[in-house]
Protein backbone atom coordinates (compact mmCIF):
# COMPACT_ATOMS: atom_id res chain seq x y z
CA UNK A 1 0.00 0.00 0.00
CA UNK A 2 1.16 3.57 -0.84
CA UNK A 3 0.62 6.14 1.38
CA UNK A 4 1.58 9.96 1.59
CA UNK A 5 1.22 11.63 5.14
CA UNK A 6 0.63 15.39 4.85
CA UNK A 7 1.64 17.98 7.29
CA UNK A 8 1.61 21.92 7.08
CA UNK A 9 5.00 22.79 8.28
CA UNK A 10 7.51 21.15 10.57
CA UNK A 11 9.05 24.55 12.11
CA UNK A 12 8.65 23.56 15.55
CA UNK A 13 8.13 20.17 17.41
CA UNK A 14 4.60 20.30 19.34
CA UNK A 15 1.69 18.31 19.49
CA UNK A 16 1.04 17.71 15.88
CA UNK A 17 4.45 16.41 15.20
CA UNK A 18 3.79 14.21 17.98
CA UNK A 19 0.96 12.88 16.19
CA UNK A 20 2.79 12.59 13.10
CA UNK A 21 5.88 10.45 14.43
CA UNK A 22 2.72 8.41 15.44
CA UNK A 23 1.53 8.21 11.84
CA UNK A 24 4.80 7.49 10.55
CA UNK A 25 4.52 4.17 13.21
CA UNK A 26 1.34 3.08 11.55
CA UNK A 27 2.76 3.30 8.11
CA UNK A 28 6.55 3.32 8.41
CA UNK A 29 7.01 3.53 4.76
CA UNK A 30 4.97 6.59 4.00
CA UNK A 31 6.13 9.69 1.91
CA UNK A 32 5.65 12.83 3.80
CA UNK A 33 5.09 15.91 2.44
CA UNK A 34 5.30 19.88 4.22
CA UNK A 35 5.21 23.51 3.17
CA UNK A 36 8.03 24.76 5.25
CA UNK A 37 10.96 22.19 6.95
CA UNK A 38 13.35 23.15 9.34
CA UNK A 39 14.95 19.93 10.90
CA UNK A 40 17.12 21.48 13.95
CA UNK A 41 13.52 22.66 15.23
CA UNK A 42 11.94 19.51 15.08
CA UNK A 43 14.18 17.47 16.81
CA UNK A 44 16.19 14.62 15.20
CA UNK A 45 14.54 11.82 15.85
CA UNK A 46 11.58 12.65 13.33
CA UNK A 47 13.49 14.66 11.17
CA UNK A 48 15.79 11.48 10.33
CA UNK A 49 12.98 9.17 10.69
CA UNK A 50 11.13 11.60 7.79
CA UNK A 51 13.11 14.24 5.78
CA UNK A 52 16.59 13.12 5.49
CA UNK A 53 15.21 9.52 3.36
CA UNK A 54 12.14 10.31 1.66
CA UNK A 55 10.26 13.80 2.37
CA UNK A 56 9.51 16.94 -0.05
CA UNK A 57 8.74 20.43 1.32
CA UNK A 58 6.83 22.81 -1.48
CA UNK A 59 8.48 25.98 -3.19
CA UNK A 60 8.13 27.85 0.12
CA UNK A 61 11.15 26.24 1.81
CA UNK A 62 13.47 28.71 2.53
CA UNK A 63 15.40 29.63 5.78
CA UNK A 64 14.04 33.26 6.07
CA UNK A 65 10.30 32.05 5.26
CA UNK A 66 10.71 29.40 7.73
CA UNK A 67 11.41 32.05 10.38
CA UNK A 68 8.51 34.50 9.04
CA UNK A 69 5.65 32.29 7.41
CA UNK A 70 2.90 34.05 8.61
CA UNK A 71 3.39 36.52 5.72
CA UNK A 72 3.64 34.11 3.48
CA UNK A 73 0.10 32.76 4.09
CA UNK A 74 -1.53 34.72 0.95
CA UNK A 75 0.28 31.95 -0.74
CA UNK A 76 0.38 28.81 0.64
CA UNK A 77 -3.27 27.54 -0.53
CA UNK A 78 -1.95 27.83 -4.14
CA UNK A 79 1.62 26.24 -3.48
CA UNK A 80 -0.06 23.94 -1.49
CA UNK A 81 -2.13 22.75 -4.33
CA UNK A 82 0.43 22.49 -7.01
CA UNK A 83 2.63 20.63 -4.71
CA UNK A 84 3.53 16.84 -7.03
CA UNK A 85 2.11 13.97 -5.31
CA UNK A 86 2.77 9.99 -6.67
CA UNK A 87 -0.35 8.98 -9.15
CA UNK A 88 -0.76 5.63 -7.27
CA UNK A 89 -1.41 6.45 -4.19
CA UNK A 90 -3.61 4.14 -2.45
CA UNK A 91 -4.02 6.76 0.75
CA UNK A 92 -3.47 10.18 1.83
CA UNK A 93 -3.84 10.91 5.77
CA UNK A 94 -3.31 15.02 5.98
CA UNK A 95 -2.59 15.82 9.57
CA UNK A 96 -3.46 19.36 9.54
CA UNK A 97 -4.78 22.47 11.12
CA UNK A 98 -4.16 24.52 8.00
CA UNK A 99 -3.20 24.09 4.88
CA UNK A 100 -2.12 20.39 4.31
CA UNK A 101 -5.37 18.92 3.89
CA UNK A 102 -4.84 20.98 0.54
CA UNK A 103 -1.55 19.67 -1.09
CA UNK A 104 -1.31 17.88 -4.05
CA UNK A 105 -4.94 18.40 -4.82
CA UNK A 106 -4.72 19.72 -8.21
CA UNK A 107 -2.44 16.54 -9.10
CA UNK A 108 -5.13 14.17 -7.44
CA UNK A 109 -8.00 16.22 -9.28
CA UNK A 110 -6.62 14.79 -12.56
CA UNK A 111 -6.59 11.05 -10.98
CA UNK A 112 -8.68 8.72 -12.47
CA UNK A 113 -9.20 6.76 -9.40
CA UNK A 114 -8.36 8.91 -5.97
CA UNK A 115 -6.71 7.20 -3.09
CA UNK A 116 -8.63 7.28 0.26
CA UNK A 117 -7.83 10.65 2.39
CA UNK A 118 -8.35 10.86 6.00
CA UNK A 119 -8.23 14.14 7.74
CA UNK A 120 -6.97 14.59 11.11
CA UNK A 121 -8.13 18.06 11.75
CA UNK A 122 -6.43 19.62 15.14
CA UNK A 123 -8.45 22.94 14.21
CA UNK A 124 -10.27 24.34 10.98
CA UNK A 125 -7.91 27.07 9.41
CA UNK A 126 -7.50 29.96 12.49
CA UNK A 127 -6.09 32.42 9.50
CA UNK A 128 -9.72 31.92 7.69
CA UNK A 129 -12.38 31.73 11.23
CA UNK A 130 -11.00 33.39 13.90
CA UNK A 131 -8.62 35.91 12.50
CA UNK A 132 -9.69 38.76 15.16
CA UNK A 133 -9.64 36.45 17.93
CA UNK A 134 -6.02 34.72 16.75
CA UNK A 135 -4.40 38.46 15.55
CA UNK A 136 -4.89 41.22 18.46
CA UNK A 137 -4.67 43.93 15.94
CA UNK A 138 -7.90 44.90 14.84
CA UNK A 139 -6.47 47.19 11.96
CA UNK A 140 -4.62 44.78 10.65
CA UNK A 141 -7.84 42.17 9.94
CA UNK A 142 -9.57 44.69 9.25
CA UNK A 143 -7.63 45.74 6.21
CA UNK A 144 -6.61 42.31 5.32
CA UNK A 145 -10.22 41.15 5.57
CA UNK A 146 -10.82 39.97 1.45
CA UNK A 147 -7.50 37.80 2.35
CA UNK A 148 -8.97 36.17 5.40
CA UNK A 149 -12.24 35.77 3.26
CA UNK A 150 -10.31 33.97 0.14
CA UNK A 151 -8.53 31.38 3.02
CA UNK A 152 -11.96 30.95 4.21
CA UNK A 153 -13.79 30.28 1.42
CA UNK A 154 -10.45 28.13 -0.01
CA UNK A 155 -10.12 25.96 3.46
CA UNK A 156 -13.91 25.22 3.18
CA UNK A 157 -13.61 24.09 -0.12
CA UNK A 158 -10.59 21.39 0.53
CA UNK A 159 -12.42 20.58 3.46
CA UNK A 160 -14.79 18.62 1.56
CA UNK A 161 -11.59 16.30 -0.62
CA UNK A 162 -11.74 14.21 2.57
CA UNK A 163 -13.54 10.51 2.64
CA UNK A 164 -13.39 10.87 6.46
CA UNK A 165 -12.86 13.45 9.09
CA UNK A 166 -11.08 13.08 12.27
CA UNK A 167 -11.26 15.87 15.33
CA UNK A 168 -8.85 16.07 18.18
CA UNK A 169 -11.59 16.78 20.41
CA UNK A 170 -15.05 17.37 20.98
CA UNK A 171 -14.96 21.08 20.71
CA UNK A 172 -12.87 20.64 17.21
CA UNK A 173 -15.72 18.21 16.06
CA UNK A 174 -18.60 21.14 16.97
CA UNK A 175 -16.18 23.27 14.48
CA UNK A 176 -16.11 21.04 12.01
CA UNK A 177 -19.70 20.35 11.83
CA UNK A 178 -20.30 24.65 11.60
CA UNK A 179 -17.84 25.72 9.72
CA UNK A 180 -17.43 22.73 6.99
CA UNK A 181 -20.71 21.50 7.62
CA UNK A 182 -19.30 18.10 8.07
CA UNK A 183 -19.51 15.11 10.67
CA UNK A 184 -16.07 14.57 12.34
CA UNK A 185 -15.33 11.47 14.32
CA UNK A 186 -13.14 12.44 17.74
CA UNK A 187 -10.20 11.17 17.98
CA UNK A 188 -7.58 12.22 21.12
CA UNK A 189 -4.20 12.50 20.17
CA UNK A 190 -1.40 11.13 22.26
CA UNK A 191 0.66 12.50 24.79
CA UNK A 192 4.72 10.78 24.67
CA UNK A 193 4.57 8.59 28.15
CA UNK A 194 8.47 7.66 27.33
CA UNK A 195 8.93 11.72 28.23
CA UNK A 196 6.22 12.69 30.81
CA UNK A 197 5.42 9.68 33.27
CA UNK A 198 4.80 9.60 37.14
CA UNK A 199 8.31 9.21 39.35
CA UNK A 200 6.41 9.20 42.99
CA UNK A 201 10.14 10.32 44.49
CA UNK A 202 9.44 13.36 43.02
CA UNK A 203 9.59 16.22 45.25
CA UNK A 204 6.29 18.67 45.46
CA UNK A 205 7.51 21.90 45.33
CA UNK A 206 5.32 25.43 46.48
CA UNK A 207 5.29 27.37 42.91
CA UNK A 208 2.57 26.73 40.22
CA UNK A 209 3.59 26.12 36.45
CA UNK A 210 2.03 27.70 33.23
CA UNK A 211 3.52 26.37 30.50
CA UNK A 212 3.22 26.30 26.75
CA UNK A 213 4.53 28.85 23.55
CA UNK A 214 4.18 32.65 24.74
CA UNK A 215 1.63 34.14 22.29
CA UNK A 216 -0.71 36.54 22.81
CA UNK A 217 -3.88 33.67 22.82
CA UNK A 218 -2.18 31.83 25.22
CA UNK A 219 -2.99 34.49 27.84
CA UNK A 220 -0.07 33.87 30.18
CA UNK A 221 -0.93 37.87 30.90
CA UNK A 222 -3.96 36.57 32.25
CA UNK A 223 -1.87 34.21 34.77
CA UNK A 224 0.16 36.80 35.67
CA UNK A 225 -2.10 39.94 36.74
CA UNK A 226 -3.65 36.63 38.92
CA UNK A 227 -0.70 35.83 40.68
CA UNK A 228 -0.49 39.72 41.84
CA UNK A 229 -3.18 38.89 44.30
CA UNK A 230 -1.75 35.89 45.51
CA UNK A 231 1.05 34.83 48.01
CA UNK A 232 2.49 31.60 45.58
CA UNK A 233 5.44 31.89 43.36
CA UNK A 234 5.22 30.94 39.81
CA UNK A 235 6.88 29.90 36.89
CA UNK A 236 6.39 30.52 33.38
CA UNK A 237 8.17 28.11 30.66
CA UNK A 238 8.23 28.45 27.43
CA UNK A 239 9.14 30.79 24.45
CA UNK A 240 7.43 32.79 21.87
CA UNK A 241 6.94 36.63 20.86
CA UNK A 242 5.61 37.18 24.17
CA UNK A 243 8.18 36.59 26.13
CA UNK A 244 9.53 40.42 26.16
CA UNK A 245 6.08 41.38 27.41
CA UNK A 246 5.06 39.10 29.53
CA UNK A 247 8.58 39.63 31.55
CA UNK A 248 8.08 43.49 31.52
CA UNK A 249 4.09 42.42 32.82
CA UNK A 250 5.72 40.69 35.85
CA UNK A 251 8.62 42.67 36.49
CA UNK A 252 7.34 44.06 39.74
CA UNK A 253 6.31 40.52 41.13
CA UNK A 254 9.25 38.78 42.55
CA UNK A 255 7.95 35.62 42.71
CA UNK A 256 7.44 34.78 39.14
CA UNK A 257 10.14 33.41 37.82
CA UNK A 258 10.72 32.07 33.70
CA UNK A 259 12.11 29.12 32.39
CA UNK A 260 12.95 29.63 28.59
CA UNK A 261 12.79 27.09 26.24
CA UNK A 262 13.07 23.99 28.44
CA UNK A 263 14.09 20.56 27.67
CA UNK A 264 11.43 17.57 28.21
CA UNK A 265 13.50 16.85 30.74
CA UNK A 266 13.39 20.18 32.19
CA UNK A 267 10.26 20.39 31.64
CA UNK A 268 9.05 17.03 33.54
CA UNK A 269 10.72 18.00 36.41
CA UNK A 270 9.16 21.48 36.27
CA UNK A 271 5.05 19.50 36.10
CA UNK A 272 6.23 16.77 39.07
CA UNK A 273 7.53 19.61 41.21
CA UNK A 274 4.44 22.08 40.18
CA UNK A 275 1.45 22.02 43.05
CA UNK A 276 -0.50 22.66 40.09
CA UNK A 277 -0.50 24.08 35.86
CA UNK A 278 -2.36 26.87 35.44
CA UNK A 279 -4.31 26.73 31.83
CA UNK A 280 -6.05 29.80 31.35
CA UNK A 281 -6.89 29.84 27.16
CA UNK A 282 -9.25 28.07 25.25
CA UNK A 283 -7.34 25.53 23.63
CA UNK A 284 -8.50 22.87 20.37
CA UNK A 285 -7.49 20.34 22.82
CA UNK A 286 -4.40 20.81 24.55
CA UNK A 287 -1.39 17.83 25.49
CA UNK A 288 -0.17 20.10 28.04
CA UNK A 289 -2.54 19.30 30.71
CA UNK A 290 -2.13 15.54 29.61
CA UNK A 291 1.53 15.94 30.18
CA UNK A 292 0.68 17.36 33.62
CA UNK A 293 -1.78 15.04 34.37
CA UNK A 294 0.93 11.95 33.10
CA UNK A 295 3.49 13.66 35.80
CA UNK A 296 1.27 13.31 38.47
CA UNK A 297 0.28 17.01 39.02
CA UNK A 298 -3.46 18.49 38.89
CA UNK A 299 -4.52 21.37 36.28
CA UNK A 300 -6.65 24.05 36.89
CA UNK A 301 -7.57 25.27 33.41
CA UNK A 302 -10.37 27.66 31.72
CA UNK A 303 -13.71 25.99 31.79
CA UNK A 304 -13.46 26.29 27.88
CA UNK A 305 -12.49 24.44 24.73
CA UNK A 306 -10.65 21.01 24.90
CA UNK A 307 -10.12 21.30 28.92
CA UNK A 308 -13.48 20.22 29.04
CA UNK A 309 -12.41 16.71 27.92
CA UNK A 310 -9.20 16.32 29.79
CA UNK A 311 -9.62 17.72 33.33
CA UNK A 312 -11.81 15.74 35.66
CA UNK A 313 -12.82 18.47 38.43
CA UNK A 314 -11.63 16.98 42.28
CA UNK A 315 -9.93 14.03 40.51
CA UNK A 316 -7.25 15.78 38.36
CA UNK A 317 -7.76 19.38 39.13
CA UNK A 318 -10.66 22.20 38.61
CA UNK A 319 -11.87 24.91 36.43
CA UNK A 320 -12.72 28.29 36.60
CA UNK A 321 -15.73 30.26 34.91
CA UNK A 322 -14.25 33.60 33.77
CA UNK A 323 -11.32 34.57 32.66
CA UNK A 324 -10.13 37.54 35.20
CA UNK A 325 -7.67 37.64 37.49
CA UNK A 326 -10.03 37.88 40.08
CA UNK A 327 -12.16 34.57 39.21
CA UNK A 328 -8.41 32.68 38.36
CA UNK A 329 -7.13 33.62 41.99
CA UNK A 330 -10.18 32.81 44.35
CA UNK A 331 -9.54 28.92 41.97
CA UNK A 332 -5.58 28.49 42.91
CA UNK A 333 -6.99 29.41 46.15
CA UNK A 334 -9.26 26.54 45.75
CA UNK A 335 -7.22 24.38 44.20
CA UNK A 336 -4.16 24.60 46.70
CA UNK A 337 -6.89 23.18 49.52
CA UNK A 338 -7.30 20.11 47.90
CA UNK A 339 -5.18 16.89 48.76
CA UNK A 340 -5.06 15.42 45.19
CA UNK A 341 -3.87 11.80 44.91
CA UNK A 342 -0.56 12.00 42.14
CA UNK A 343 -0.90 8.38 41.47
CA UNK A 344 -4.86 8.59 40.86
CA UNK A 345 -4.13 11.63 38.29
CA UNK A 346 -1.24 10.20 36.62
CA UNK A 347 -3.96 7.46 35.81
CA UNK A 348 -6.00 9.91 34.09
CA UNK A 349 -3.24 10.31 31.16
CA UNK A 350 -4.26 6.38 30.55
CA UNK A 351 -6.98 7.74 27.66
CA UNK A 352 -4.26 9.77 25.93
CA UNK A 353 -1.27 7.09 24.69
CA UNK A 354 0.12 6.28 21.47
CA UNK A 355 -1.19 2.57 21.50
CA UNK A 356 -4.81 3.91 21.60
CA UNK A 357 -4.28 6.15 19.34
CA UNK A 358 -2.59 4.13 17.01
CA UNK A 359 -5.45 1.43 17.47
CA UNK A 360 -8.59 3.71 16.85
CA UNK A 361 -7.04 5.02 13.92
CA UNK A 362 -6.90 2.12 11.89
CA UNK A 363 -9.76 0.85 12.98
CA UNK A 364 -11.19 4.31 10.93
CA UNK A 365 -9.33 3.16 7.95
CA UNK A 366 -11.50 0.76 4.99
CA UNK A 367 -11.15 -2.69 5.57
CA UNK A 368 -9.41 -3.36 2.96
CA UNK A 369 -6.54 -0.57 4.23
CA UNK A 370 -5.93 -1.82 7.54
CA UNK A 371 -3.95 -5.28 6.50
CA UNK A 372 -1.39 -3.22 4.23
Amino acid sequence: MKVALLHDYLNQYGGAERVLAELLKIFPRASVHTLLHDPERVGNDLAERVFLRRGRASLLDFAWIRSHHRLFIPLMPSVAERMPLATDLDLLVSDSAGFAKGIGARAIARLGRKPFHVLYCHTPLRYAWEARSYFANRFFTGVFAPAFNFLREWDLAMAQRPNVILANSNFIAGKIQNYYRREAVTLYPPYDPERFYFDSTATRGDYFLAAGRLLAYKRFDLVLRAFELLPFPLVIAGAGPELGALRKLAYKNSRVSFAVSPTDNELRGLYAGARGLIFPNVEDFGLIPVEAHACGTPVLAFAGGGALETVIPELNGLFFKEQTAKSLAQAVRDLALIDFSAKEIARTANRFTPERFRAEFTARLPRDLRSN
